[in-house]
């Protein structure tokens, strides 16, 4: 049977074979080519919407007020690039004595812009670990959950330059010739500088 063939034949037939293994290879690397495409689009998308998203965050931080006291704060802050809308906000233990009645609970269902943190002030002696869980979700109610341990003590140990004895005299002895609520003012303007530049 195979005798009967020409040898133009035989090449009409080789060339069909080649042709359909050419499109199999062809069709092949077209498929490996589209599902690269795909995982590369997805993990574009994936980062856009990683680097897109609101990050609200929890941490505490001292700010040396410059009057001789160290204030403690609780940060709640957004680190995203867009609006986080925050849902809840839960957290295991005690807080220290100013929040302990309060225990945090208006802060619920509250917008944070890009950037925007709220604080509330913890007694400067509190030094305890504390579980925190913020739920929020971004304007297109994706939602989110994070868990963070926020370590109030973390200060605890640090050096502060202090003056010397006769120099903190001599400081609280100017300190007490300023007229009245005036040191809180400086107090309080430091404070807001120090908040300005977070």
């Amino acid at each position: 049977m195979f005798k009967t063939f020409s040898p133009s034949d035989w090449i009409q037939i080789f060339s069909i074979f080649a042709s359909l293994a050419v499109s199999i290879i062809s069709v092949c690397i077209a498929l490996k080519s589209l599902n690269r495409a795909e995982k590369s689009a997805k993990a574009t998308e994936i980062a856009n919407f990683n680097a897109t998203r609101p990050y609200v965050t929890i941490y505490s931080n001292s700010l040396d007020t410059g009057l001789l006291a160290i204030h403690k704060y609780l940060i709640i802050k957004n680190f995203g690039k867009t609006a986080a809308k925050v849902k809840t906000i839960d957290f295991n233990g005690e807080l220290d004595e100013i929040n302990k009645e309060r225990k945090l609970r208006s802060l619920h269902d509250f917008v944070l812009a890009p950037g925007m943190s709220v604080r509330t002030v913890i007694s400067a002696n509190f030094s305890k670990t504390i579980m925190f869980q913020v739920t929020y979700s971004d304007l297109e109610n994706n939602q989110f959950k994070e868990d963070y341990k926020v370590n109030f003590g973390f200060s605890d140990d640090l050096v502060f330059a202090k003056a010397s004895a006769e120099a903190n005299d001599e400081v609280k002895a100017e300190i007490n010739r300023l007229p009245k609520g005036y040191v809180e003012v400086i107090s309080a303007l430091n404070v807001i500088a120090q908040q300005l530049q977070n």
